[in-house]
């Protein structure tokens, strides 16, 4: 074995050793504070980061697709914004938060008219709003507050999810696999899916395969296996 590498290895096993003892001489109240720092990175992100974004795109949920998208381009509001903020609600087990991040990702996603992540995100978020776990008070009070929930109907509506069965998502992900399909090589290679378009980037593959699958999932109730056949094909 090299030798940084057994320096490495070695700093580890003393690290590991060291956080052991130290989480063993603290006890309960070591776990506990570990605990509390999630929930107020949690609580922290909801106020400053989630919240604020969906106060800011909530008036443009039942905008047409180009207000939308000019606004979008204007409100300092990125793809990723609340992607941080929902990975913290995640770890201290905020339920309401987590839902509202996605409920964030959603709308992030409406205001550009995508609506297999919008109508993924409202089914998400939904699950999450209905955890009865106890949740912190600032983050329950808020939810109310905000009106969190009717929020997350509007966009529901919007988008249309509730009326969108297999036979609109079926095409959708027919539509994103042939998408795919004239995006890589027999070999495996990238290709600018049209003349003179852009060769696609790695993680703009990986964002269609994504969208195919949860395409797959947006009917919970029908399936149908030309679908299956084409999540199968996309995500194999």
């Amino acid at each position: 074995m090299p030798t940084l590498q057994v320096a490495r290895s070695a700093r580890s096993i003393i690290r590991a050793v060291c956080i052991g003892l130290a989480l063993l001489g603290g006890g309960l109240s070591a776990s506990l504070s570990w605990a509390q720092t999630q929930t107020e990175q949690a609580v922290s992100s909801y106020l400053n980061v989630t919240l604020p974004a969906i106060g800011q795109m909530n008036p443009y949920i039942d905008k047409s697709a180009a207000d939308r998208a000019r606004a979008f381009a204007t409100i300092g509001i990125t793809n990723t914004t609340c992607d941080a903020a929902t990975s913290a609600a995640i770890l201290a087990k905020e339920y309401i938060a987590e839902g509202a991040g996605e409920l964030c990702q959603g709308m992030i996603a409406w205001m550009q008219n995508e609506d297999v992540l919008a109508c993924s995100s409202v089914r998400y978020s939904g699950t999450d709003f209905a955890h009865t776990e106890p949740v912190d008070p600032k983050i329950a009070k808020l939810h109310t507050s905000e009106g969190i929930l009717s929020t997350r109907l509007q966009l529901e509506n919007a988008a249309g999810c509730a009326t969108k069965t297999v036979t609109y998502w079926g095409p959708r992900i027919l539509a994103l696999l042939d998408q795919l399909s004239a995006s890589i090589s027999n070999a495996g290679d990238l290709l600018a899916p049209s003349s003179g378009a852009d060769v696609a980037t790695r993680e703009a593959f990986e964002y269609t395969v994504r969208l195919c699958h949860l395409a797959y999932n947006g009917d919970q109730n029908t399936k149908s296996k030309v679908v299956d056949a084409a999540d199968d094909a996309a995500t194999g």
